[in-house]
């Protein structure tokens, strides 16, 4: 008996000692049908009140979808002083305020070379797809810390991340460290474009040619943008409007629907190339509108174009949802929403409407700022001038404390300038109460930012753009934030959540840890229970 006994033992002892069969190629402490795509949609200068103003107009399957049937902050906020394209994307996905990023700005000045520098370029690698562009190569060279992608990545996973916009930038920011296709429109040229970073090989994917054999076929036609009047928030709605473009030799016939409509094209196709969604091992799409903020720029945010641009913006992502979905098994695929920064009124809408505001040529004001360090200092060391650069109410000086000290205090005379502070300033600790206090702290990168930075009066604006938005106040620092889809529990709610809360909560319902960087929370209030 005891022989048997024991004999039985050794015979099952293997099946009770062997591990449990794996049922997924991940581990996760999500629901036990976590999402196998999540898809971060970026619309370039989408104001948090676009989609409260244009609620009514919008359709069912797109950015009413957010709103309705989605975990809705209508107050997203960036904690930055000023608010841009670079410095946004670069938070979205990393969960980093700027200076964690290393990205405060779309441009900068490298005084050690004497040269600007872009904040997306790499002399190191080179475009692939087109023969020019603003740099001869474009990587995440300048990107200090990874992204949401990344840290699927890191943790092991076969996931596959794919990053789509207009700008390179954009495309390029979302996409981190470790994408598998970051991908661009060079629109000069009507060509979607990439870096030899992700194709070292020097050569465009099958798929990326057919949309430019397509695009190609296309040069030389006529396009036309023709809306009606409208019963919309627009100030000028009861007026219609008429737009033409040829294709392939006006640079900005994408700034409208048709822009839209291609950027949709080829997320999808991207998403079709790279099997997204297809297994288990959850994969990333990002995608960011970036012909939005082009129309925003000429036309401003109360402008008729920019509630038509809206419309077609919220056509062509429920169509981008609605093809992923049906791509995806299970349509398990979890969406999120935000914009990179918002944008001010035009000074002529201000004018109309009495609203304090102004604008100054930056180059008139370099000119004027260095004529007064050379009264007050004397002539500039190593026959230089002393103001080397300014872009954007950041002034790079010669390296000396009493010019940055002086230009600090000639700019908090101008009237449209609200404040000013220098590196020195950053460095000892003196600066402005909250709330500029942290939004400074936020994104201030020493050797990046300004020498001197400058903080313009509400409404007042630098630059030749009709609107703009290099500010903290609310019209550039608001967005929403909202996400709808797999793991998503619908409501509205008025609690704070900031922009940097976006990675940590995708990154929650993909089971793996936020990004290295990521100073944000989970918005648990925005997960299914």
């Amino acid at each position: 008996m005891q022989r048997l006994l024991l004999l039985l033992i050794c015979l099952l002892t293997p099946a009770w000692a062997a591990p449990p069969a794996p049922t997924s190629p991940r581990a996760h402490w999500t629901a036990a049908a976590p999402p196998r795509l999540a898809v971060m949609i970026v619309v370039d200068q989408f104001r948090a009140d676009y989609l409260s103003r244009f609620r009514d107009q919008l359709g069912p399957d797109g950015l009413r979808r957010f709103v309705e049937g989605g975990a809705y902050f209508p107050l997203g906020e960036y904690q930055m002083m000023q608010c841009m394209t670079g410095p946004g994307h670069s938070v979205i996905l990393t969960g980093a305020w700027p200076a964690r990023t290393g990205i405060p700005l779309n441009d900068w000045y490298d005084g050690a070379a004497g040269e600007r520098v872009y904040c997306a370029q790499d002399p190191d690698t080179r475009l692939v797809g087109t023969k020019g562009g603003r740099h001869s190569g474009s990587s995440p060279r300048n990107l200090w810390v990874p992204t949401l992608g990344d840290s699927l990545k890191n943790a092991g996973l076969p996931s596959k991340v794919v990053s789509v916009s207009h700008k390179d930038r954009a495309a390029i920011l979302l996409g981190g460290l470790r994408p598998d296709a970051a991908v661009w429109f060079d629109s000069r040229r009507l060509r979607w474009v990439t870096s030899r970073r992700y194709r070292p090989d020097g050569a465009l994917p099958p798929w990326m040619q057919a949309l430019n054999r397509d695009l190609a076929a296309r040069k030389g036609q006529a396009y036309t943008w023709q809306e009606g009047a409208t019963a919309g928030l627009s100030e000028d709605a009861a007026a219609g409007f008429t737009a033409r473009w040829t294709l392939g030799t006006d640079r900005d016939a994408i700034d409208s629907p048709l822009g839209v409509d291609l950027l949709v094209d080829a997320a999808l196709a991207a998403a079709k190339a790279h099997d997204l969604g297809q297994d288990d091992t959850p994969d990333l799409l990002a995608v960011s509108v970036s012909v939005f903020d082009y129309v925003g720029h000429e036309f401003g945010p109360n402008h008729r174009r920019l509630e038509a641009m809206t419309l077609a913006v919220d056509r062509a992502i429920a169509r981008l949802m609605t093809a992923l979905e049906a791509q995806v098994p299970g349509g398990r695929v979890v969406f999120g929403l935000t914009g990179d920064h918002g944008v001010g009124p035009t000074v002529a809408y201000s004018a109309r409407n009495g609203l304090p505001a102004s604008r100054h040529d930056e180059d008139d004001r370099a000119k004027a700022l260095e004529a007064h360090l050379r009264a007050t200092l004397g002539a500039p060391p190593a026959g230089t001038p002393w103001v080397r650069w300014v872009k954007k109410l950041n002034w790079y000086l010669a390296d000396d404390p009493r010019a940055r000290a002086e230009a600090a205090t000639w700019l908090r005379q101008q009237p449209d300038v609200a404040l000013a502070f220098t590196r020195d300033d950053v460095a000892a600790g003196r600066l402005p109460p909250e709330p500029w206090r942290t939004r400074i702290l936020n994104q201030y990168v020493p050797g990046r930012s300004g020498d001197v930075i400058a903080l313009s009066r509400p409404f007042h604006l630098p630059g030749s753009s009709p609107a703009n938005h290099v500010t903290g106040y609310s019209y550039d620092r608001y967005v929403p934030i909202a996400f709808t889809g797999a793991g998503i529990q619908p409501g509205t709610h008025p609690t704070p959540a900031a922009v940097v809360d976006i990675a940590p909560t995708l990154a929650f319902l993909l089971g793996v840890l936020p990004p290295a960087g990521a100073e944000g929370r989970v918005l648990s209030e925005a997960l299914a229970r």
